[in-house]
């Protein structure tokens, strides 16, 4: 499942919503892609704001995820 600015463009409760989905969608398996706007440049989507990926980690934790790779891009 990919999640390309999904996260970064909603609200708390969409977040919540979004993991919720990628928990459903993958509960047979399979893995969740996640890209957000970390800092640097100006945001592609109105709308979009910086998401921390320690937070993205955090909440994605919190809900039984286990993260296999990670890296941010500062541009």
């Amino acid at each position: 499942m990919l999640a390309r600015h999904v996260a970064d463009c909603t609200t708390a409760f969409g977040r919540e919503s979004l993991w919720r989905l990628a928990s459903m969608a993958l509960r047979q398996g399979g893995r969740l892609y996640v890209e957000t706007w970390v800092d640097g440049g100006e945001p592609e989507f109105p709308g979009q704001r910086r998401l921390r990926t320690q937070r993205v980690v955090r909440e994605l934790e919190a809900r039984g995820a286990r993260i296999v790779h990670q890296e941010e891009h500062v541009v």
